[in-house]
């Protein structure tokens, strides 16, 4: 199932509106004579419940232009990569986009091994040279070097073997 989408988070509900906070009797009783339209009530649960449902599916936000993010914030770029803010009031600064706002919070070991068996290939280039094995015979043109069906088989039996010993040292 895919993750629910994040909701908008703004406008924040009487962002700039009067909000005093009841005495504590009224918040220990609740709501009495002043009961809300049902509409508005349902909007906020709707809204909290849709952006709880989106974090916890998503286990971090989707980055949005419109929420301002304090320093050390992380959030889920637009190319799927969990970047970190660098600064307070981050407003509208696309992370992967931005490198003086964000930086990459976690980046996936696998994807940027470059073996020493083959270094002009990463473990990103995987499933692609899997892709073209499985798909046709050769002769491959990979970046600017031609491979037979074989040594490109190899090659990826290699890189495989190596990630595996990296990963499980």
């Amino acid at each position: 199932m895919a993750a629910e989408p994040k909701p908008l988070t703004r406008p924040i509900w009487a962002e700039t509106g009067d909000k005093p906070a009841p005495a504590d009797p009224k918040k220990s009783l609740g709501w009495v004579t002043e009961i809300p339209p049902y509409e508005w009530f349902n909007w906020v649960l709707n809204n909290l419940a849709t952006f709880a449902a989106h974090v916890n599916e998503s286990g971090i936000p989707e980055w949005d232009e419109l929420t301002s993010y304090d320093i050390d914030a992380l959030v889920k770029g637009s190319d799927g990569s969990i970047y970190q803010s660098l600064s307070n009031s981050n407003i509208n600064n696309n992370p992967p986009f931005n490198p003086s706002d964000w930086k990459l919070a976690f980046v996936s070991a696998v994807s940027y091994i470059s073996t020493s068996s083959h270094p002009e290939f990463k473990a990103d280039d995987l499933p692609i040279i899997k892709l073209i094995i499985d798909s046709s015979f050769g002769p491959y043109t990979i970046k600017g070097a031609v491979y037979t069906h074989t040594q490109l088989t190899s090659v990826y039996n290699d890189i495989l073997n190596e990630l595996v010993s990296i990963l499980e040292s």
